[in-house]
């Protein structure tokens, strides 16, 4: 794996748990299933299995913990010319 793309971890004996790189984990703030853009929605048939977490932002995929985004990031105004 490249070492500019980040991952989030598990817990210690917690394949469940996960721990964010700011150090959120699911009891402190948790995460989120998200949109591409981190917006919170319902997980039904068809989503995209990406989590935010609650504390910094960052959206995650649930199948590799990769940081594929952050929300802050995106949201951020388009400058003009």
């Amino acid at each position: 794996m490249p070492h500019d793309i980040k991952c989030i971890t598990h817990e210690s004996g917690n394949e469940e748990g996960w721990v964010c790189v700011c150090n959120n984990t699911p009891s402190t703030g948790g995460f989120f299933p998200c949109d591409l853009k981190g917006n919170e929605i319902e997980p039904v048939k068809g989503w995209n299995r990406l989590y935010v977490c609650d504390r910094c932002g960052r959206i995650i995929e649930q199948d590799t913990l990769k940081i594929v985004a952050h929300r802050r990031l995106l949201r951020l105004p388009l400058l003009s010319n």
